[in-house]
Order: C-alpha cells, then structure tokens, then sequence
C-alpha cells in the first residue's frame, strides 16, 4: 500500500461538542466526528465517538470506539444548548430519502420524520447550512434545495453560488416544530420582501418569546446577487455583497406545515461583507466581516451587534512575527465560540504559516495568544463550553491529535489556559518511523519579507546527496500554507523516488499570503505574476544558497493549483532551464478569459481593475476593455509558452466552475504543438507533455478516488524525469 493510502487513511477530527455526563457528574463528555477516506470503496466516511474526562485530574473514561453504522447518511447534526436533544438530517438510499431525527441524550430517538417531498437536498456548507435548536429546545431551523417548479417556471434563470455549490440554487430555510408523541410539523419560511434578490443562510435562533413561537426572531447571513443579477461564487471568497439579517416569524406556526412569511431586517452596513451570526449565552450576538471587494480573502473584523466599532480590528503591518496580525478566518466562527458567558471568543486564525489560538474578550477587545507553547504546530478550534475549549494539533510531520484547554484564569485583561492531550491517535510502527524520519521548518527568504517557507525534508539528506525539491506555492492567492496535517505532502516526501533519494518540499507563503498583516495582503494586487512569482523563484534560490537544494537538471519542480498552477506555468515558462518538471492542476493560464469562471470579478480586482460599484449610480462592467484583455493577457503564463522547455503534467477537473478547463486545456495544446526536443531528450523525459481529464470533478479534485489518482500521476511524473 502507498504511502499515501496509509497517510490518508488516518482519522481526522473535523467537529466536536461537549456533553453534560448523564451518570456522574465528575465527568463530562466530548462527543466528536471524525472523517476518513476510504480507499476500498472510495469513499469518505464519518465516525464518531464520545470522550469523558474530569476537569480536576487526568482521568478518562472512553465509550466505544467509533463506528460508521451510527453515522451512515448524516449530512449535519447538533445539540441543543442543555445537550438534553440531538438534532440529525440524514440522507438514505443514495441520497433519495431525507429524513429529519431529534435524539434524547440517553440514546432514545423521539422523532423520524420522513421530509423527502418537503424538499431538495439538505444544506451543510458553512456558507448556508446552519442548523440550530430554539432556545425553548422545541424547535430547529436548518436549510434545504426547495423543490424544483413543475410548471414552465422550471426554465427561468437560477444560478447557483459556485464552485463547490452547483447544485444549491434555491437555498430555503426549514423551520420543524417538535409536537411530542413522534409527531412534528415542518414549515418552510419565506422572505417575499427581498425574494430573488437576497439568499439567506447560516441561521441562529435569537429569541423565543411565546410557546407557539410567535415572534421568533433569527439571524442569518443575507448573500445578495449584483446589479447585473449575478450570483458569485461563494467558495473561499470573503468580500461579498452579503450582510447580517433579523428574521421574525410574522405569526405563530400551526401544524399544518403551511409556509410562514419572515419580516426581514438588514442589520449591518452595506459597505462591508458580512457573515456568521452566533449568539452567546448572555444574548448579546457577534459576527465577522471582510472589505467589500478587493481581495478575495483579507483581514477579519470581529463585530458586537449593534456597536459601531469592531471588537477586533485591522492590523496593517505588524512589526514581527510575535505581533498578533489581525485575524484570518474563514466562511465562520466555531459553531459555539463563547467561553465565561459570552465575555471571552475563542477562534482559531492564520498566523504566519501556522493556525494559533486566540482568546478575544468582547468587553474591551483585549487579545491573548493563548496557543500551547513548544513545535510549530497548528491547531483548529473543535468546540468550547463556559470553561474548556477541545482542539486539534497537528503538523506535517506529526498526525492530528485532540487536546484539551482548561481555563485556569480569567480576568478582563488576560486569558490563561492549561493544556493536555485529550487522545492521541494510534499509529502502525511503520508510520511512526517513517514520519521521525523528516523534519520540518520554517525557512525565512532574506530580503522578501514576508515571504517565507514550510520546508519538509528528510534528516538524512546531506551536502553530499541533495533530495529533489518540490516547490509547491498555494492558490488563492489570497491564502496561506500552514503547518498542519497535509498527507498528500507528508506522504510525497516520504515516497519519492526510489531509496535513497526521497523529495523535498517547500510550501512557499509569498505576498498576498493572509496572516501576515493586511499590508501584504494589498501589496499583491495589480502585481499577479511578478511579484509573486519573484517571491517563489526568490524562495527557491534561498534554499539553494543554504545547500538544501541545488540547481541541475531533475533537481527542481514545480507542483500548483489554481493561482498555485497560475505561478506554477509563469515557472516553467520564465525560468525555462531552473526547473526540470511541473504539475499543474486547473491552473489560471490566460487571466484576460474572465467570464468562464463563477468568480469573473477575480480577474479584474486581482489585477487592480475595479468590478465592483463604489456607489449607486455605477455597474459592474459587462465586458473588459481592449486595454484591460492585452493588460491581463500579458501577466499571464500564455504569452510565455514558447519558452516552456521543462515536463508538464496538466491535472483537468471536467467540472470545474472556479477556473475553465479550458484554460488548462489550451496551454496543453500550445505546449503539444511546439517544435519537440532532440531524440535524446524525449527519451529522457524532457519537454514531455500530458494532460488527465478528472470526469465529474471540480476545482480541488478531491473525490477519493481522483485525489489518490492525481498524487500517484504527481509522484510518478516526477519519478521519471530524471537527470
């Protein structure tokens, strides 16, 4: 078996929530998801299981191990706020059944309610699906596909929100009303006042005031089409149209399922992208927002609702790497951020190239690192409750593991916590050894702040016997490599080529990488395919000067995605002798393309052309001027194709909405169509030229099968080009 099956086969935790011990009060329980590739029947599957400690020693009692039985076909679940209810949407036979169950602590199910003619698929993205219980605990809010029209209304226009998203279109919130006795009544809820223009997710019940839940008040993050009657793209974009909303129930639901109108409020200014609604326990709630337009990613703003200023703000340019660099966050919040009542926020954020911890106090905006001290770990919040906090550490070079913060003191000016492995995962000897074998750092490029890398590499490598590097920048590009689990990194370093030679590889973070100060993350725009690509190639010569790599034919390769491929081409193309190989997946090749793509606004704000409207009287443009198309066109790896000389792999998602294949498509043929290299070369690789066509799957190609395949193609094409 590869490297890579073992690798990523290890259970990762990827949710978690605290539970109240139902016998004995010294206990409490942690209750975590686990997700897993199987690669027997190519599949991910989910596990799960449940950890009681004592927060006043080291003791721990642990249920049985996780099984997928119990799991099979959850989409999402919660508790309610008591942990006395469990809330699960679960899809059966392929996803043609769904089915809404509420669980008592104690393992009784109460209610199974059949909902698959209520409507279309159930909603678990982080951009829409939330799934929340009321505060009375006698009722859940969650979104679902409503169900397609019948009549000729079914061929009017419905775009979709993008590129992990194609198939949710017409996102409806569901609220259903636990009766008693396996009896409930669903209700789907409707906003004709902004209908069409306004997609509503990520619901959070507010308040509960009547037993028939008149009044009922939500908020929901509100995502709003342009002017031009177009959705973007939602998939790792930050800088929306989209705000925080109040949503009320106009009257009481009855159990008849009839809809239910909502009277809608926009709460947050429309000059800033808004998102992630979450309500603490002393009923005072916070969101988070990005810069309107611009970059697609950025600096985070932490809001109180209802304050004018942010909790947190932005940071421009931090004086060192120990200066906290503004917070980095994605589509949300931990589902339950809130420790002391509310007082504190614990999130995870980028942080250079690791994800630390922080603790925000909500009362006056202090800001304490509370990340455990010792490797360059990074770690990812589970859950919290009033006084612990599970997380998972891990790094390249070490697998993920839960730990477990206790609060120790709590004052308005500082949070300290004390920390301790909560379950350190088992693993077979050969892979415990085989990961000692590598060491892991980070690597600073002189002159190019803040440029940096994440260099993994074996320990046995010597001046004498240099290993191959693999530079591998990350897309975005407004994104960051950090330190965590990756197995399809670990696992090329360690099955390389054949004993002895293994690879190196570097995980560039070049400007325009988040968690290093919002300055760095401006200073890219209207640079794309110069300065980061001097950053990268700087990077590279760096690790040469330090004798980590060499320069020489089969010593250098290149391996990206996205604007990771874009850089990736520039590479190959304007250092055509510095590197032997690339492997390039969905790569950006021709950036004056810019309406294939469910993110057309990329094109113009990355390269510093304005799409988005700075008042009322102006339009998102329709077309790109000629000046712009031959401005865009000239930052782009297409105009230097004549001079690629190096092995080119080309990895194509047939489903891709992020960037059109046939970008990738077209640098394949103009590569085919060059005049090739001497005999002598092809034989030993050079100038080779190939393309794989991943039908069914998108940008990341991720499916368990495809994922595996295009690591076995990126080993196996790197294998072959040699000196």
């Amino acid at each position: 078996m590869s490297m890579y099956k073992v690798l990523s086969s290890i259970p990762v935790p990827t949710a978690a929530h605290f539970l109240v011990h139902t016998t004995d009060a010294r206990y409490k329980g942690l209750e975590v998801t686990y997700s897993i590739a199987d690669h027997v029947r190519d599949i991910k599957r989910t596990t799960t299981k449940t950890i009681f400690f004592s927060s006043s020693d080291k003791d721990m009692l642990v249920s049985m191990a996780g099984q997928d039985i119990s799991t099979a076909g959850i989409v999402k679940s919660t508790w309610s706020l008591s942990t006395k209810y469990k809330a699960v949407l679960r899809n059966l036979d392929g996803g043609k059944k769904r089915f809404v169950e509420i669980w008592r602590r104690d393992g009784a199910l109460i209610l199974i309610k059949d909902v698959t003619d209520d409507h279309g698929e159930f909603y678990a993205d982080e951009y829409f699906g939330g799934l929340s219980f009321s505060p009375s605990e006698d009722a859940i809010i969650y979104v679902a596909e409503a169900n397609a029209p019948k009549d000729v209304s079914k061929f009017a226009y419905s775009p979709s929100f993008g590129e992990g998203l194609t198939s949710k279109k017409r996102p409806t919130p569901f609220m259903l009303r636990i009766l008693g006795n396996n009896e409930a009544s669903l209700s789907a809820l409707v906003t004709p006042a902004v209908d069409k223009t306004v997609s509503f997710g990520q619901f959070v019940f507010q308040d509960c005031p009547d037993s028939g839940l008149q009044g009922t008040t939500m908020l929901a993050t509100g995502y709003q089409r342009t002017s031009d009657d177009r959705t973007l793209g939602l998939l790792g974009c930050f800088n929306r149209p989209a705000a925080i909303w109040k949503l009320t129930l106009d009257g009481p639901l009855d159990n008849t399922g009839t809809p239910i109108s909502l009277t809608v409020e926009q709460l947050t200014s429309s000059s800033i992208s808004c998102r992630s609604p979450r309500v603490s326990p002393n009923g005072s709630a916070v969101f988070i927002s990005n810069a309107l337009g611009g970059a697609h990613a950025g600096s985070t703003g932490l809001h109180l609702l209802g304050q004018s200023e942010p909790i947190v703000k932005t940071v421009w340019d931090p004086k060192d790497s120990n200066e906290f660099p503004g917070l980095f966050l994605g589509a949300s919040l931990p589902t339950y951020p809130f420790v002391e009542n509310g007082s504190w926020i614990v999130t995870h954020t980028t942080w250079g190239s690791r994800s630390r911890i922080v603790a925000i106090s909500t009362t006056n905006s202090t800001i304490s690192d509370i990340t455990p001290t010792g490797k360059d770990y990074s770690y990812t919040i589970l859950a919290t409750d009033k006084s612990h906090i599970a997380a998972v550490r891990s790094s390249l070079v070490s697998v993920p593991e839960l730990i477990l913060g206790t609060m120790t003191e709590m004052s308005k000016a500082a949070m300290e916590v004390e920390w301790r492995t909560l379950e350190a995962q088992e693993v077979s000897t050969d892979v415990s050894e085989a990961l000692s074998k590598l060491t892991m750092e980070i690597i600073k490029t002189p002159e190019r702040h803040p440029t940096e890398s994440i260099v993994l590499r074996h320990r046995q490598s010597t001046d004498e016997s240099r290993n191959p590097l693999i530079t591998m920048p990350h897309g975005g590009p407004h994104a960051t490599w950090a330190t965590s689990w990756t197995p399809a990194t670990t696992a090329l370093a360690l099955e390389g080529f054949t004993f002895p030679v293994h690879h190196t590889i570097s995980l560039p973070n070049y400007t325009g990488s988040l968690g290093y100060g919002e300055r760095y993350v401006q200073a890219l725009r209207g640079h794309c395919g110069t300065l980061d690509v001097e950053d990268c190639v700087a990077s590279v010569r760096h690790l040469i000067a330090l004798g980590i790599a060499e320069e020489g034919e089969g010593k250098l390769f290149i391996s990206g995605g996205s604007h990771g491929g874009f850089l990736g081409a520039h590479f190959v193309a304007r250092f055509p002798t510095l590197f032997t190989a690339a492997v390039l997946r969905n790569p950006v090749i021709s950036a004056g393309d810019v309406w294939g793509t469910d993110i057309p606004e990329w094109y113009f704000e990355e390269f510093n052309f304005p799409f988005f409207p700075k008042n009322a009287s102006e339009r998102v443009p329709y077309t790109i001027t000629s000046d712009q198309y031959t401005a865009l066109q000239a930052a782009s790896p297409i105009s230097y194709v004549q001079d690629v000389q190096a092995s080119v792999l080309i990895l194509l998602g047939a489903s891709d909405n992020r960037v059109n294949p046939k970008q990738g498509l077209g640098f394949y043929h103009a590569l085919k169509g060059r005049i090739p290299g001497s005999n002598e070369e092809v034989a030993r690789g050079k100038g080779k030229v190939d393309l794989m066509w991943f039908e069914g799957e998108g940008h990341p190609i991720e499916g368990v099968e495809a994922a595996r395949v295009a690591w076995e193609s990126t080993r196996d094409w790197f294998a072959n080009v040699r000196a």
